[in-house]
């Protein structure tokens, strides 16, 4: 909204700052995780085509529609058909075979049924789609008799489990020897442990653990993986030049943001003052008080060291720890931006009880004063700066600079008539 109410990120500190930090963050999950952002991509649940209109090789696929997606066929304000050539792949894509390029057809029969955010395959064929994306069959290794089970077998049976889990290692292996490897994924090798990692992967199920050979297990790791604790080689492949680029667009952006009293000299908007805000100050400077108050405790809980850390819920103190962990590293981020998200809302609260309607705008502007004029500067901490402040009524506040920008432009245009 900042950036649509037209501001600048190199003139707004809590927008540059933010930018800042969203932009660190997709370098470190690029660099991390090799997260690429595919902006036409989609992540879809796979159904069978039950009224048989598709042929073999095409797949149908309606979605609601987010962002630009000029590529889709659209049928209302809502949904969008996709049409023409598409690359399907399943999760975990370890086999050459678990990728397929699909023609995506339009079909007003499927329409009416309403499936959306799914992807069809079709029934005909000489062999299902679906089961294209498995190269070798899956084994299933069966006991011819089951005892009845009683919790010393499900005590067993879990230890067992736990201590012949290998997909972890499965994984870390085919992706050190799909890059080390000449024929890369499709070496021998990495076919070898593509049909492990379907045994490991149903091996809960099944009972029948993936035993990887040792000749599977890498000796030496790809420097995009930082296992600096085993040898490591410089990868040559795509991942590896990934990670070296990202490594050094990390080095020249990783500038942090510093507030000083010049800095919110120059900031300060006068844009943002409308008439009576100062008889709101002190009101504004107890509501900043305890704003701050409330988000150095959820800073110190999670070891935030900056506000855009916890506003965005990206932890650099703990980056490299969680993103090994993808589950956490989820979870975490999402119970910050929730419990940063409840107090903002309990911030507006302040700013709807503590005055009338009518006085909503002199509220928010002493918020943006008492929070951005160098007079109100303090040369402590991060903690005590909190530019996110403001910016909780941001509607309010991009409001107050429209309604100050008309009154400018017909004063302007007086002046230039006279």
């Amino acid at each position: 909204m900042l950036l649509q109410g037209g501001y600048e990120p190199n003139q707004e500190p809590y927008l540059s700052m933010m930018l800042q930090s969203y932009h660190e963050s997709l370098l470190s999950e690029l660099k991390g995780r090799c997260r690429v952002f595919v902006p036409k991509g989609r992540v879809l649940i796979g159904c069978l085509d039950e009224s048989g209109i598709l042929e073999y090789g095409q797949v149908y696929v309606q979605e609601l529609q987010c962002g630009d997606q000029s590529y889709f066929r659209k049928v209302d304000d809502k949904t969008s058909v996709l049409t023409g050539k598409v690359v399907v792949t399943k999760n975990p894509c370890l086999h050459p075979g678990d990728i397929r390029v699909l023609e995506a057809v339009y079909s007003d029969v499927l329409e009416e049924k309403g499936l959306f955010d799914c992807i069809l395959f079709p029934q005909k064929g000489p062999r299902q789609t679906t089961s294209l994306f498995r190269f070798y069959p899956m084994p299933f290794y069966a006991k011819s008799q089951y005892s009845v089970e009683i919790p010393q077998e499900i005590h067993k049976f879990f230890v067992d489990y736990m201590v012949n889990d290998t997909l972890g290692a499965i994984s870390t292996a085919h992706l050190v020897l799909a890059d080390r490897e000449p024929e890369k994924a499709c070496s021998s090798k990495c076919l070898e442990l593509a049909q492990l990692h379907s045994m490991a992967v149903d091996f809960a199920k099944t009972g029948a653990p993936a035993a990887m050979p040792r000749y599977l297990k890498p000796r030496e790791y790809p420097d995009f993986m930082e296992r600096t604790e085993k040898p490591m080689y410089i990868s040559t492949g795509v991942l590896g030049k990934l990670y070296r680029a990202t490594l050094e667009s990390s080095a020249r952006a990783g500038v942090t943001f510093v507030w000083s009293k010049e800095v919110a000299e120059a900031a300060y908007d006068l844009d943002l003052e409308v008439e009576g805000f100062r008889d709101f100050l002190p009101l504004a400077e107890a509501h900043k008080d305890m704003y701050v108050e409330k988000l150095s405790m959820l800073m110190n809980y999670y070891d935030a060291k900056h506000e855009d850390e916890i506003m965005t819920g990206n932890l650099r103190r703990k980056a490299a720890y969680l993103q090994r962990d993808n589950r956490r590293y989820g979870e975490t981020k999402d119970r910050i931006l929730v419990a940063t998200k409840s107090l903002q809302m309990e911030a507006k609260e302040w700013l709807e009880n503590g005055c009338s309607v009518k006085q909503r705008q002199q509220l928010a502007s002493a918020w943006y004063h008492v929070t951005y004029h160098p007079d109100y500067f303090e040369e402590s901490t991060t903690m005590t700066t909190c530019l996110s402040f403001p910016w909780i009524v941001v509607d309010t506040l991009l409001g107050i600079k429209s309604a100050n920008r008309r009154d400018m432009l017909v004063d302007q245009e007086t002046t230039t008539t006279d």
